[in-house]
């Protein structure tokens, strides 16, 4: 039987779409006589004079909906957003005036992925994300996906490097699988993979029966 299809989702926003969404309401609010474009000019204006500090809580958002959304949909691959759902995100004004436009571009096939190959390894992050999350979805029935990714972030950034340890060791270990496997793998000949993949899987190979 042939491999299971990967399911289509929407890419998760950004640090930056996620600050945009929490501005833009406040400003369409205070200022309703803003143009879409005035707006997005702010909001990008506000954006770039954000210190680092101030920017940690959106990228820790970011990354823990793009962690979550990997953990559920593993077999998955990202579909594109229409022009109007980047235009209502504030990525660009419509314009009443026509342009031409652009040539289209050729599609770009994807190899489809091997369901044989090795699995990729986990970071520490999602091996916390595989066991925290079940147990705040249970404390905090009824909230989101992005909620309860919120709330693993946020218990995360305030643990320390030994609380986290059992985590990374599961990283490491998870990492040293997927290079043991991915040896055997490339030293196969029956199906797709980089010239260098290969070559560095074999390189390994090689220098570990020197």
């Amino acid at each position: 039987e042939g491999a299971e299809p990967p399911v289509r989702v929407t890419r998760p926003p950004n640090a930056f779409l996620l600050f945009n969404r929490e501005l833009r309401k406040r400003l369409k609010d205070s200022n309703p006589t803003m143009k879409v474009a005035e707006i997005s000019k702010e909001i990008s204006k506000r954006w770039k004079s954000l210190s680092d500090t101030d920017k940690k809580r959106y990228v820790d958002e970011a990354n823990a909906l793009k962690e979550s959304q990997r953990a559920l949909h593993p077999n998955s691959m990202y579909v594109r957003r229409s022009k109007a759902e980047l235009a209502k995100a504030g990525h660009y004004a419509r314009s009443s005036t026509s342009s031409p436009k652009p040539a289209p571009r050729k599609r770009q096939h994807r190899r489809d992925r091997n369901p044989n190959a090795p699995k990729h390894p986990l970071s520490a992050y999602m091996w916390y994300l595989t066991e925290v999350r079940p147990e705040t979805m249970q404390t905090y029935p009824g909230s989101t996906v992005g909620q309860i990714s919120k709330l693993c972030a946020d218990r995360w950034n305030t643990m320390s490097d030994t609380e986290r340890m059992p985590w990374h060791i599961k990283a490491q270990a998870d990492k040293s699988r997927y290079a043991r496997e991915m040896q055997v793998y490339a030293a196969q000949q029956d199906h797709p993979l980089g010239r260098g993949t290969r070559q560095k899987y074999r390189s390994i190979s090689a220098a570990a029966a020197a």
